[in-house]
């Protein structure tokens, strides 16, 4: 450090060069101390070449050699520095007095020469002249040191980290010194000392003069272990801890004593307190008893005339409420009793004679209605059904006729006609049985009809021909009195009727009043409980958004750190390679299990499988006939369905269990359209019925011979009874006889029984369409598919064919029966993809196309998942667990979905600032194009080639279109390109703004503009690729209102409230410091007054803000990626295209 040629003398040389730069000098360190003469102090970084290393004595520190000579140099005007010597005050005038430097060591005087000959002092001397003056004033006196140690790096008050101290200690060197300290005798006394200090350990009678020899004798009693401390010719030393003993023991000793003592003197003083308390006591006790006995005898006297006086008074009190209630009593039940007298007489008036004769008159006669009315209703649906019957029959008919001519189109269908036929059959059966019945029912109703009509034609006629009978006075007044009387009671019911309607009325407004407020009651808590599901839903959302990008950013880590790991392995394994060696293919490392011979399991009560021989399977690229699926005879219950119906079986094709099910659901539908059509008739002549009885009932309320047509119609009503009760029997016996017709066929009322009939065949033969892979093929297959596949053969395929492939290939080994190979191919699948992913990693377009192959392999693992199948019946579900192999697909899918903007990132950030800020898309519109280039020069983003054009804004287009001509031809989501776009649009707008917020060049009315401009190319190129929906432009959103603020005027206080109400999503620093940056660009534009900034900083204080505090955005923050699930259409092997350059020809369709 301070010796010749070290680290400061190299410093002052590199200084006093002409060029000298941090580069050269830190070149020069690395000469002195590591070629020519290597120190074990200096060391050199691996990463860096322009910096280096000090073992120091605390620890290990790494300085960069950025910016040393400027601070070494530290250049101060001369002039300055005479001022200073020449000033009045005596301290300042002394130190800036040039000291002699003293020639202590050989470099510090020749650098104290030649700083004295250049009248220039850098800071390494000035550091070693104050650091060898500091060493001289200890080197004089006799210091004691005092060491502070901090309790915490944040200087926070209570809080203590004790690993910060214990590091401090240990570089401060107290741990060691301690440790040096307790090897040998910390504590020494003399003899005298230690005499006067523990003599009272000591036993008998003691004396000064014999200290030493008392000490010699005490000392082996009290510290058994000779050890522990040392006798010498004045003093006494001790080892660590053992003062603390002797301490322990003296203060035991001196504790006894003190109790014994304390004991002793609190007895005493205990015993004369005790006798006097003992007087005390006996005198008060003698004072008290006597006063609280003439204190019980004057209470005793006034509870006595207390008790007296209550006594009276209760009496008189209780008597005259007695005598008010008895007399209200009274009163209260005359009024009750005569109301309810003449209540109970206004009811009997009321009800007795009129309506229970009326309610009793109006039931007999409801009876005999409805007994008509029935009759006449079951009369009329036997006729209804009869017909609908008859018509369903001949509609059957027709159709039987017409399955003759389209057998040969519909073979299929055979059975289902068959049981069409048996049941037309039986239909044809029952509605003989039932036309007869029928046939039955209309004659007795005709006859019962020409019966009616001919009485109700005489009636009308007697009534025509006789004249109505004279009528007497007697019964003249007793019709009058009748009417009176009526009168009277319809003016009573008026009454009460009214009264009712009063009393329903405000019942109704009550029930209106109450249902209004508990509407509203509804309402409020609908709106609450909403607001809490909606704050609740949000705030999940939010951490769930949270935890995804910790995991999101876990998982970025991770692979950064599986990448240097790689890197490493390679720098490590290099060295001993030979030249000519070339590295393993990478398929070796993705070695599956060796083929294990497999006994798949056979049901005993299912006919064996083909042999693979005896099989045929075709090849997936050559192509051939069509395939013949081997079908092994069993016999099913369909069969012996036919045999029991005499069906010859080579002409009936084999129907499988929905042809069934179709014609178990036609009949039902059938059945269901009879019962509409015999409802809807029973209507019909219910109406016809209500019509006549009305007729019937006029025409015989006039005549005198109602009584007897009454009976004809009682007569007529038996009759229909007796009729009804016979048609019971006779449904009894077609219900019967229709269950006897179904117990001889087949069971195929519902899909479980057809299902379990059926026999099950081998779940390979129940999912067509599969791949099949022998396990001796799957390296190759990986090989081929994965991991040696060329990018131009990779990119011609069709979007998801890699994946589409290993998904058919997994699916016919956990169809066959192999779990455990189903899973371990699919782990090696996505093992290889993984290592397809890092081979690529630089390259759009494959890590797009292995992105879609993740993305599609994972959501058709979901789909055939037992969960997502047991919603679903159509798809089978994967018998094996592939549950972890799914979160690793999930991770890789994200793994690559931060790969693919890591590149576009990469190729993005040196072109953004160039492209968007200083690239002048709009010509002529900066007035000051000399200024612009000098800002160019020095703020570029990046060195560039010296042909090469300046970045503009179709270079930064050019590069999103590579991402997203990448993700369109592989077909991935709209919602993960817009998410994707989001990220790379809220990278461009934070670069961009910290930019210019370190940049006051760019804060002028013209660079405003010019962004403007810019942002709408981009926000038109977004719209065009239809990739706005998902907030890719909202994250341009501070940038746009930046321009706007750089355009906007600056001088009112209105113009301040415009700007704190349009710029929202910037910070109050940020707007702040863009009017503290802005320049103008021109003779008529201002620079922005202090007064203004300082209006807009007060209104900028009321506002709201949501934005964070900071000036300068997070250029690394990253949004949590959501990948939607798109449940994939159904994949068969004969859908797919595969071309012969992948070869895989082994693949066999299965």
């Amino acid at each position: 450090m301070e010796g010749q040629l070290g680290v400061f003398d190299l410093l002052d040389e590199e200084c006093r060069m002409p060029k000298g730069s941090d580069d050269s000098w830190v070149q020069k360190l690395y000469d002195q101390h590591l070629s020519s003469k290597p120190h074990p102090h200096f060391s050199k970084p691996r990463t860096s070449n322009s910096a280096f290393v000090i073992l120091h004595f605390a620890d290990t520190v790494r300085y960069e050699g950025q910016g040393f000579l400027e601070k070494n140099r530290d250049t101060v005007f001369d002039e300055l520095i005479n001022v200073l010597k020449a000033s009045q005050s005596e301290l300042v005038a002394e130190l800036f007095q040039l000291q002699e430097v003293s020639p202590l060591t050989q470099g510090g005087s020749r650098l104290g020469r030649k700083a004295t000959r250049e009248h220039k002092l850098t800071v390494g001397f000035q550091f070693r002249q104050s650091l060898q003056m500091l060493m001289d004033t200890l080197n004089s006196t006799t210091p004691h040191y005092v060491r502070c140690i901090k309790p915490n790096d944040l200087k926070e008050p209570f809080t203590f980290d004790p690993k910060r101290t214990v590091q401090q200690l240990r570089a401060c060197g107290v741990l060691e010194t301690i440790r040096i300290s307790a090897q040998g005798y910390p504590s020494r006394w003399t003899y005298e000392e230690f005499f006067s200090r523990y003599r009272v350990l000591l036993p008998g009678p003691q004396n000064l003069q014999r200290a030493q020899a008392s000490c010699r004798e005490t000392l082996p009693q009290l510290i058994p272990d000779p050890d522990q401390y040392c006798f010498g010719k004045t003093k006494v030393f001790f080892r660590a801890g053992q003062v603390a003993l002797l301490e322990r023991l003296r203060a035991e000793r001196l504790r006894a004593a003190a109790v014994i003592i304390q004991s002793r003197a609190k007895g005493w003083l205990q015993r004369i307190r005790y006798t006097r308390i003992l007087r005390a006591a006996a005198t008060i006790q003698r004072y008290c008893r006597g006063s609280r006995a003439r204190r019980h005898a004057r209470l005793l006297r006034h509870d006595k005339a207390a008790l007296v006086f209550q006594k009276n008074y209760r009496m008189v009190v209780v008597r005259q409420l007695f005598l008010m209630i008895r007399q209200a009593t009274v009163t209260i039940q005359a009024f009750s009793r005569g109301t309810l007298a003449r209540r109970r007489h206004r009811q009997m008036v009321a009800e007795r004679r009129a309506v229970l004769l009326q309610a009793r008159v109006r039931g007999w006669l409801a009876r005999q209605s409805f007994r008509r009315v029935r009759a006449a209703v079951v009369y009329m649906q036997c006729c209804v059904r009869r017909r609908a019957a008859r018509r369903e029959l001949l509609k059957l008919k027709k159709e039987a006729r017409s399955v003759e001519r389209f057998r040969e189109l519909n073979k299929g269908m055979e059975v289902k006609v068959m049981q069409l036929q048996l049941r037309a059959d039986q239909q044809a059966k029952e509605n003989s049985s039932l036309r007869e019945t029928l046939a039955a029912y209309r004659g007795a109703a005709e006859a019962e009809l020409q019966a009616l009509r001919a009485t109700v034609q005489k009636l009308e006629s007697q009534k025509q021909e006789k004249p109505p009978p004279p009528i007497s006075d007697k019964e003249v007044d007793d019709r009058k009195r009748a009417e009176e009387k009526t009168a009277q009671e319809i003016l009573c019911l008026k009454h009460e009727v009214e009264i009712l309607q009063r009393e329903k009325e405000q019942v109704s407004i009550e029930k209106e009043d109450l249902s209004a407020r508990l509407l509203q009651l509804q309402q409020t808590q609908a709106e609450c409980v909403q607001q809490a599901v909606m704050k609740a839903s949000e705030a999940l959302q939010a951490e769930l958004d949270e935890e995804k990008t910790k995991y999101q950013g876990l998982l970025r880590d991770f692979t950064r750190l599986e990448q240097r790991y790689d890197n490493l392995k390679e720098m490590s394994l290099l060295p001993e390679t030979p030249k000519g060696h070339r590295r393993s293919d990478s398929t070796q490392s993705l070695s599956l299990e060796p083929p294990s011979p497999s006994s798949p399991l056979q049901s005993p009560f299912q006919p064996a499988p083909p042999s693979p021989e005896e099989a045929r399977r075709v090849s997936v690229t050559s192509p051939g006939p069509e395939r013949k699926s081997l079908v092994w005879s069993s016999e099913s219950p369909k069969d012996q369905l036919m045999e029991k119906m005499d069906v010859a079986k080579d002409q009936v094709v084999k129907m499988s269990v929905e042809d069934l099910e179709h014609a178990y659901d036609a009949v039902r539908v059938a059945n269901r359209f009879l019962e509409r059509q015999l409802r809807k008739q029973q209507s019909q002549q219910e109406e016809g019925l209500e019509a006549v009885r009305q007729r019937l009932h006029q025409a015989v309320s006039g005549s005198a011979q109602a009584e007897d047509l009454q009976d004809l119609l009682e007569a007529r009503e038996q009759e229909c009874v007796r009729l009804r009760r016979e048609l019971k029997e006779l449904k009894s016996t077609v219900s019967l006889r229709r269950l006897l017709t179904a117990s001889e066929l087949p069971p195929v009322r519902t899909r479980q029984s057809l299902c379990s009939e059926i026999p099950r065949c081998p779940k390979a033969a129940a999912v067509p369409g599969l791949l099949e892979c022998r396990k001796r093929d799957e390296n190759k297959l990986i090989k081929n598919l994965i991991t040696d596949i060329r990018a131009e053969g990779a990119l011609s395929l069709p979007p998801g064919l890699p994946a589409s492939v290993l998904f058919l290939c997994v699916r016919q080994a956990d169809c066959s029966g192999d779990p455990v190979r189903a899973r371990s191919f699919c782990g090696a699948a996505v093992t290889a993809m993984k290592a397809a992913l890092k081979k690529h990693q630089q390259d759009v377009k494959m890590t797009a196309l292995w992105l879609k192959n993740a993305c599609l392999l994972h959501d058709l693992l979901k789909q055939h998942s037992p969960k997502q199948s047991s919603a679903s019946e159509k798809e089978l579900p994967l018998s094996a667990d592939l549950r972890d192999l799914g979160r690793g697909l999930s991770d890789l899918c994200i793994q690559a979905f931060q790969q693919l903007l890591s590149i576009t990132e990469a190729r993005l950030q040196n072109i953004i600032v160039p492209a968007l800020l200083e690239s002048e898309t709009i010509t002529g519109l900066s007035g000051s194009v000399v200024k612009m280039g000098v800002s160019r020069k020095r703020a570029g983003s990046g060195p560039r080639p010296a042909g090469s054009e300046a970045p503009t804004m179709a270079s930064v287009l050019r590069e999103l279109g590579v991402l997203h001509a990448a993700l369109t031809q592989q077909a991935l989501p709209l919602s993960l390109m817009e998410q994707a776009f989001q990220q790379l649009t809220y990278l461009i707008c934070a670069s961009a703004i910290n930019s210019l917020l370190l940049r006051k060049d760019m804060c002028c009315w013209s660079r405003g503009i010019q962004i403007r401009y810019n942002v709408s190319l981009l926000e038109e190129w977004l719209r065009s690729r239809g990739v706005m929906a998902g907030g890719a432009v909202a994250t341009l959103e501070p940038l746009i209102q930046a321009a706007q603020l750089l355009q906007v005027g600056k001088k009112t206080p209105a113009d301040a409230q415009a700007i704190v109400q349009t710029c929202s999503a910037l910070s109050s620093q940020q707007i702040v410091k863009i009017l503290m940056l802005y320049t103008p660009s021109s003779d008529l534009d201002e620079r922005v007054t202090l007064n203004f900034i300082r209006t807009v900083q007060a209104l900028l204080k009321s506002r709201c803000d949501h934005q964070p505090p900071q000036l300068l955005m997070d250029v690394r923050k990253v949004f949590p990626v959501r990948f939607p699930y798109l449940p994939p259409p159904a994949l068969h092997a004969e859908e797919l295209v595969i071309p012969d350059s992948l070869k895989i020809s082994f693949l066999r369709r299965a």
